[in-house]
């Protein structure tokens, strides 16, 4: 058995990980790269979730930063599913909301082609209305529109759009969103009859208000920045808490997969004293990136935790593939020349 050390790149990121091989005649061990790698133990891969963790949200930025959002096409949108205000009779919990996603996802594919893009779950806390309409879980899809629906359609939800920007600056966000009228045309038409349908409500008030769609606009020329704007509106602390007794879930996955829609990562395998020296710099670089998003944010800089052992580590750059190749040269020399020294 031994230790396996990479540098990963990605367009807005650079990790470290280190990966412990075993022989097939060895007894089962962790697999993955922290300390406990490699040591007796059932493996942690796979398993659910019951909170959003610190852990999560950095799994979903890495992975968000490394996804190919061209692939959404011409007509990338955010689509927001939701559930009647009374909504627990509808959604006991995570496993009926899962069987309504994929059954949502299903009826995509079959109308209009398998859908690519980022799912999400969120749930507003609506503190300030009854217990049973608190925790609302709901959807979010970041998700390229289909190529049939028509320019005419297209262009009233960007009208609508700028729309309801104007009355949320009149009357409020809340009450403004109130006041915009659903979304209209052959797609729209049929999103929000399909997820009603799916979700089984009955209510007419749902079946008018149970989805909304709004096109988002970006260039071809920063997809890092894509990634970071949507991770930080999907990894918002205040909706990541689901009811008591909701059940374990993922709280965010991906559609496309064969299409191509995967984070895109090149790796290579690095002596681990070349590991050591990158992951002394990479940990300076992630902790002063830290401190400065805090700043502009308005926060109290955190302390940037040390990895321990021989753990991995990630930092998030607007340009991971350049900046590690550059890295990673730049350690091979450091290393080489330490060696002709000794």
């Amino acid at each position: 058995m031994a230790n396996v050390y990479e540098h990963v790149v990605t367009r807005g990121a650079v990790r470290l990980r280190r990966r412990w091989e075993a022989d097939e005649t060895s007894a089962p061990t962790r697999r993955g790269g922290g300390t406990n790698a490699g040591q007796p133990g059932r493996s942690t891969a796979g398993r659910v979730q019951a909170v959003f963790s610190a852990r999560s949200r950095r799994a979903m930025r890495y992975e968000f930063v490394a996804l190919p959002w061209e692939l959404l096409g011409a007509r990338p949108a955010m689509v927001t599913l939701t559930y009647p205000a009374t909504w627990r009779p509808w959604c006991v919990d995570a496993r009926q909301l899962v069987r309504h996603r994929e059954a949502l996802k299903e009826r995509w594919r079959r109308r209009y082609g398998a859908p690519v893009g980022v799912w999400v779950v969120e749930f507003q806390p609506r503190k300030r209305r009854a217990a049973s309409e608190q925790h609302a879980p709901h959807l979010h899809l970041y998700v390229g529109l289909p190529e049939a629906m028509s320019d005419d359609e297209y262009a009233g939800l960007r009208a609508r759009m700028f729309g309801r920007r104007a009355l949320e600056r009149q009357f409020g966000k809340y009450e403004g969103r109130g006041k915009v009228k659903p979304p209209e045309g052959e797609f729209s038409e049929w999103l929000l009859r399909s997820w009603w349908e799916v979700v089984g409500s009955g209510q007419p008030s749902h079946r008018k208000r149970g989805a909304d769609v709004t096109p988002l606009f970006w260039s071809d020329t920063n997809r890092v920045k894509v990634a970071q704007y949507l991770w930080r509106e999907s990894g918002k602390w205040g909706q990541k808490t689901p009811p008591e007794g909701f059940g374990g879930l993922s709280f965010y996955g991906r559609w496309g997969g064969r299409t191509g829609f995967v984070p895109l990562e090149g790796c290579n395998e690095i002596d681990r004293r070349v590991f050591d020296v990158l992951r002394r710099y990479y940990w300076r670089y992630a902790a002063k990136a830290q401190a400065r998003d805090a700043v502009a944010m308005g926060l109290k800089p955190r302390k940037f935790k040390r990895p321990r052992g021989h753990d991995g580590l990630t930092a998030f750059t607007p340009d991971g593939v350049g900046f590690g190749m550059r890295m990673e040269e730049w350690a091979v020399g450091h290393v080489l020349s330490r060696m002709a020294e000794a």
